[in-house]
């Protein structure tokens, strides 16, 4: 595993990270963002876990903080937004994120109009600057044009200026949560006394599928050390989990009147894209493939009606590429009708002879596990 220290600029001024790279990089790297005066130098540990699960790793100081240029009173969330991008330009590749406090905030908006984040983690994420600190810190910006916080944590003096507050106050995490279509993983104690838990139950409510929260009923916004490890070993998970470090999926092969159906992956899917395949889908933790084998046929064609012919044993495929061992739970089904209406994840569709399938360079050697299934 190496680390280096690199930079980049956003909005003219230099921004300062740490690259963690593992020796056999995933084609996914995680984005560190702290807390709103945290630095990089608060998630070395977290950031070296990650590293070991075969993810590069990048922790920033965001402008303001550490080592990064810009005046931290100037600073506003629209800047910590900017940053962000550009992190994601410097690394370029898909990122997953992982923010807390503020830097869950940051995540949340990032993620609502930049399709290059395929999965985020959120640890006690600010979702409403109206209710912080229980509304004290809104009413004496007001008052004073300044709100000064002692987090009592290693020094932290969290500095809230009018400048800061009127820009946050234009964007709603509740709104743009809704824009969000990939993974979230959320942690948040119920005793936190500054950003309140009812902020991130909305958030989960307003948010898309996959999705997952997990409530500590005795934590404050800092988490006990326990805790704070334990989110940490999840976080390691939902990504590994999500960035295809062995899957599991189902390859469901749909037959009407000896023809196999092959659709087209769109432009939109995370992986492969333009590539023909049979109907595929994750088999979340805690699913049957059989159940899941069901509702990827649905969502992907509109067809309710069919027939399970046989199921197949799992195969391995492994890409090389992406470095990625794929477990594939095949089936095969009879449907009734040819007619399929395709949803966002699929651009085309063709009903075509078994031995005919490889001739549209598919993801597997489909005719082969065909064969299997039947034989």
């Amino acid at each position: 595993m190496k680390e280096i220290k690199v930079n980049f600029k956003s909005k003219g001024e230099k921004v300062v990270g740490v690259l963690h790279t593992p020796v056999k990089p995933s084609p996914y790297a995680i984005i560190v963002i702290p807390g709103f005066r945290a630095t990089k130098e608060h998630h070395v540990v977290f950031s070296r876990k990650l590293c070991k699960s075969g993810f590069k790793v990048l922790r920033l100081d965001l402008r303001g903080r550490g080592e990064s240029e810009g005046v931290f009173e100037k600073m506003t969330l629209t800047d910590s937004i900017s940053d962000v991008r550009a992190a994601i330009d410097f690394l370029n590749t898909p990122v997953g994120i992982f923010g807390t406090s503020y830097g869950g905030l940051v995540a949340i908006h990032v993620a609502s109009f930049d399709n290059r984040v395929k999965a985020l983690a959120l640890r006690s994420p600010v979702t409403n600057i109206r209710t912080m600190f229980n509304g004290r810190m809104i009413k004496e910006v007001k008052r004073k044009g300044v709100f000064k916080y002692d987090t009592k944590w290693k020094g932290i003096i969290d500095i809230f200026t009018k400048h800061f507050v009127e820009d946050a106050l234009k964007y709603d995490s509740f709104e743009a949560i809704k824009k969000i279509k990939v993974p979230i993983i959320m942690f948040h104690g119920e005793k936190d006394d500054i950003v309140p838990v009812q902020g991130t139950k909305k958030l989960f409510k307003n948010a898309n599928e996959p999705k997952k929260l997990v409530l500590f009923p005795n934590e404050s916004h800092g988490f006990t050390k326990n805790i704070y490890r334990k989110t940490e070993n999840e976080i390691v998970k939902w990504f590994k989990y999500w960035f295809l470090i062995e899957p599991h999926t189902v390859a469901c092969f749909l037959k009407h009147k000896g023809k196999i159906l092959l659709l087209k992956r769109s432009k939109d899917v995370s992986w492969y894209k333009g590539k023909w395949s049979v109907i595929n889908g994750r088999i979340e933790e805690g699913k049957k493939p059989y159940e899941v084998a069901l509702q990827e046929i649905r969502e992907e064609t509109g067809i309710k009606k069919l027939k399970l012919i046989k199921k197949g044993k799992v195969t391995v495929f492994i890409d090389k590429k992406l470095n990625v061992k794929w477990y594939i739970h095949p089936f095969l089904f009879e449907v009734k009708s040819d007619k399929v209406r395709l949803n966002w994840e699929n651009s085309d569709f063709a009903w075509v002879k078994p031995e005919e399938m490889d001739k549209y360079n598919p993801l597997l050697k489909l005719y082969k596990t065909y064969r299997k299934i039947v034989k």
